[in-house]
């Protein structure tokens, strides 16, 4: 059985204007334990919505989600489930160490030994003791990155995590978050809409439609391991996007 279970999920939200509006219809997906999957598709299709309804803060007006068989209310209870926003969302009185440590004091659990690596892991060396105002917008997202992570989750999700970054940091922090996957090899759920980025980081990249969001396709990307700035001019990376942006496009198997 897949790690993740998606089983016909629909979501609808009641707005003030328009009543009541679906936003997810019918999505049937199961990930595997240890696979990096990518979501992408038009802005406003409910991407956020999707990784939400994974992460147990919404509940799915339709369908059924299940992750090792559990809900994942109780998946994330247990602290085996990390969501990381599009903000790093840093406690700005507490030092990068303190923040980085925050689930563990939330868990109960002492770790000083695995927020030193982690510091490392993320190229921080020399700012645990620095506050968020002190460091750069790249630096903030690795703190959150490290924080995400520091309870070792068997599932990691990421919405627009580098959204907000100029493209070389965020680049930079795509090679980062490889270099952590293949270290602690969770599940990986990304919200994205770089299509680069997408096909850089993913084993595979699940395509929606427009809202109400429906899985168009599913694109398997196979490129040469492991995946380093050397890759971006490899033939099958430029393949790979381009079967993304024509799935976009509706021009996927002929559409």
């Amino acid at each position: 059985m897949p790690q993740v279970q998606m089983s016909r999920v629909s979501h609808t939200f009641s707005t003030n204007g328009q009543g009541v509006v679906q936003v997810l219809s019918d999505i049937t997906l199961g990930v595997d334990d240890g696979e990096f999957v990518a979501i992408v598709g038009p802005s406003g299709c409910g991407k956020t919505t999707l990784l939400k309804l994974v992460a147990g803060l919404l509940r799915p007006s339709g369908g059924r989600i299940c992750i090792d068989g559990e809900t994942p209310t109780a998946v994330r209870e247990r602290a085996k489930l990390s969501f990381m926003f599009q903000s790093a969302n840093l406690l700005s009185w507490r030092t990068v160490s303190e923040n980085i440590a925050l689930p563990l004091e939330i868990s109960g659990v002492s770790g000083r030994s695995e927020i030193e690596a982690l510091i490392q892991l993320v190229k921080l060396e020399g700012f645990g003791d620095s506050f968020p105002r002190e460091l750069s917008g790249g630096m903030r997202s690795r703190v959150a990155l490290a924080r995400s992570i520091i309870v070792s989750p068997s599932l990691l999700l990421l919405d627009e995590p580098f959204g907000a970054l100029d493209e070389e940091t965020s680049r930079d922090l795509n090679l980062q978050l490889l270099t952590i996957w293949r270290a602690k090899r969770p599940t990986v759920l990304l919200v994205t809409h770089n299509i680069e980025h997408a096909v850089f980081v993913a084993q595979r990249i699940v395509v929606l439609s427009h809202r109400p969001a429906r899985i168009k396709t599913i694109i398997d990307i196979s490129l040469p391991e492991p995946r380093t700035g050397c890759t971006r001019f490899a033939q099958e990376y430029f393949d790979g996007v381009t079967s993304v942006r024509h799935a976009l496009e509706g021009r996927h198997n002929g559409e």
